[in-house]
């Protein structure tokens, strides 16, 4: 359904129809009258016409089918209103994206999306595509669920996909949702760009330095990948940055990057940087991935971690956090002109249980169980080595910290088909100290994890989180 701008004056019977359509309602948390919506036609006159403005209070009260979608919302004139879901669902196809375009200051809370939406950008072009908004600023998202099959086909910087938001930034947070499905972002392989992929939201904060955002209670289950010249793929988000944060947060299926210069690929978040700009700490806690992982390259440089691709920069940290995937990574290039070096990051094949390398500033991880089942360096054919530990290998700046952690005993360790046994285990070391396979709880309480309000003893032997 395409969405057609409308005339600055509507004709009285078009207007009396459409507040048929959209009746009001009491006073909600909008601002103003709730405006019920039962029809595909009403919600596509959301922001252009008088009776239906972007910054309205609106309630869902009908299952709705949205065919050739054109997103709600622009950079230009964002959403700004509340949409509550009601619980019911609206399936969406198109070429354009998921439910909104843009939102800014807006809450979007109890609703359903199937989405499956295939988009394409010109040259030089990037798109933001999420399965409820492609973008959000300052805005909330919650108790909400997203059933997705998102393909972008992207020709621009910074570029990117999540199952509820494709990026978010300013104060945003993503509050109890759940998505499944698969994501793919793809760019020419050759081309210099930066895109982010994350089951739940893509690029988490970018740049801005006062970003603040939150992903909390939320889980994806699929298969999400990223590819493209920096490509940023992770279970949950593709780039946490910037004093944003993830918590209590799980992560399955398949996470995969790949690029020509720097791929990062993450159980929880490809990227957990706190930013050169930023004094709040950036973090991911009590958090669980058992998604496979992989990254590969085509130049020196490849990052594979179960909760995270990289930890980087002082007031960063992994906390209370396990992984139990495989993890596998692969750098076939000479190196050439990459630059990965200069940002602390190592030229090698890095991979680690808990995230394939730290360095610059001595991020932390602490408290953390690395229950994978392997960890494994491809072939190389750059000659630039490997950095793969049970916890977390070292980077070329620095070994960042690592407190009181466990790790598998069990787990296989291959690099470039030659085995590697554990060769510091000790909570402190890039390896960790020896566990079981499956620990029991008292392993976690030694480490402090909290089995009164946050977690518990799963059936599969592997602990959950109690909201979930």
């Amino acid at each position: 359904m395409m969405r057609k701008q409308a005339p600055g004056v509507l004709p009285a019977l078009l207007l009396a129809a459409l507040l048929a359509a959209a009746c009001e309602q009491p006073a909600g948390t909008g601002g103003g009258p709730e405006i019920m919506v039962r029809d595909a036609a009403s919600l596509a006159k959301i922001g252009l016409d008088p009776g239906l403005p972007l910054n309205g209070a609106y309630v869902l009260d009908a299952d709705l089918t949205l065919d050739d979608w054109e997103p709600l919302g622009t950079h230009e004139a964002p959403f700004t209103g509340t949409f509550d879901g009601g619980g019911r669902t609206i399936t969406i196809t198109g070429a354009s994206g998921g439910l909104f375009g843009h939102v800014k200051g807006a809450s979007v809370r109890n609703l359903k999306v199937n989405v499956r939406v295939v988009v394409s950008t010109a040259a030089g072009l990037g798109a933001q595509v999420g399965g409820i908004a492609g973008s959000a600023e300052g805005s909330a998202f919650e108790n909400c669920t997203a059933q997705v099959v998102i393909r972008l086909t992207a020709h621009g910087h910074n570029s990117a996909a999540g199952g509820i938001a494709g990026a978010i930034k300013n104060g945003s947070a993503i509050r109890s949702c759940t998505a499944r499905g698969a994501i793919t972002l793809e760019s020419g392989m050759g081309e210099e760009l930066m895109v982010y992929a994350g089951g739940i939201a893509g690029d988490g904060g970018f740049g801005g330095g006062v970003n603040d955002n939150l992903i909390t209670r939320s889980r994806w289950n699929g298969a999400v990948s990223a590819s493209g010249g920096y490509a940023y793929c992770g279970g949950i988000v593709g780039y946490n940055y910037s004093g944003a944060a993830v918590t209590l947060c799980s992560a399955a299926g398949t996470v995969s990057a790949r690029g020509n210069n720097l791929p990062y690929a993450g159980g929880i978040a490809a990227y957990n940087s706190g930013g050169q700009f930023h004094e709040a700490p950036t973090y991911i806690e009590d958090c669980y991935s058992t998604a496979d992982i992989n990254a590969e390259s085509d130049s020196q440089y490849a990052l594979a971690g179960g909760i995270a691709g990289a930890n980087a920069t002082a007031n960063t940290r992994i906390s209370r956090c396990y992984s139990t995937g495989a993890v596998s990574v692969k750098v076939a290039g000479d190196g050439g002109t990459e630059t990965g070096g200069t940002l602390g990051v190592p030229a090698a094949a890095n991979a680690g249980g808990i995230a394939g390398a730290q360095y610059v500033g001595a991020p932390l991880i602490e408290n953390c169980a690395a229950l994978n089942t392997s960890l494994t360096g491809e072939d190389s054919a750059s000659g630039a080595g490997w950095n793969i530990y049970r916890i977390a290998g070292a980077g070329d700046s620095g070994d960042g910290q690592r407190t009181n952690n466990v790790a598998n005993a069990a787990m296989t360790i291959s690099q470039g088909g030659n085995p590697r046994a554990a060769d510091d285990a000790e909570a402190g070391g890039k390896d960790g100290a020896d566990c079981a396979a499956r620990p029991d709880q008292a392993v976690y309480a030694a480490l402090g994890w909290d089995f009164t309000a946050v977690w518990t003893m799963g059936g599969d032997g592997y602990p959950a989180l109690k909201w979930e």
